[in-house]
């Protein structure tokens, strides 16, 4: 979780606005800011929904100065981050999400660990996307390597694939 925001706080939120809101054809005419709010509304929804056991992420705030002021954008990454630190502190717990199949809300039985597995992995997949932009925006500023990569993918390019073999060329 640390390694993803370091990434925002490092690339993303250290753009300029114009940057930041500058809408990427790649992106379909979105902006890195909005998938940097995106992103955050996701650790939001957990973050909430750890203070009542349930997480209901078709509930977001989107809120819009999210993606258009990157210094807000800091500031609640620094916040969630603070947030959930605490609460891992206190390990694994039940948790309920609410989850919509054909139209319809129910509840499922999740857990703290799995939940953040998933944000950290939609986190990623917008960084991806992030990174994309960042390209077609021609910034100057280069990203790692890393930035919006799976660990497990890292650790696979690395050759530390778990006895897996890597195809050859």
């Amino acid at each position: 979780m640390k390694d993803l925001m370091e990434s925002l706080r490092n690339y993303p939120l250290s753009l300029p606005r114009s940057d930041y809101i500058h809408p990427c054809p790649v992106l379909s005419g979105e902006s890195i800011g909005r998938h940097v709010r995106h992103l955050l509304d996701f650790f939001t929804c957990l973050v909430d929904g750890l203070k009542t056991g349930v997480i209901d992420y078709e509930d977001r705030k989107r809120d819009s100065e999210i993606e258009t002021h990157p210094l807000v954008a800091e500031e609640l990454t620094n916040k969630i981050e603070q947030e959930l630190f605490f609460h891992l502190e206190k390990g694994d717990r039940s948790l309920r999400v609410h989850v919509l199949i054909s139209g319809q809300k129910i509840f499922s039985q999740s857990s703290l660990f799995r939940e953040l597995t998933f944000v950290l992995d939609h986190g990623v997949h917008h960084l991806a996307m992030i990174r994309a932009g960042w390209i077609s925006l021609g910034l100057k500023q280069v990203l790692p390597e890393s930035f919006g990569v799976a660990e497990t993918t890292i650790r696979f390019s690395a050759g530390e694939n778990s006895g897996h073999s890597k195809k050859p060329s």
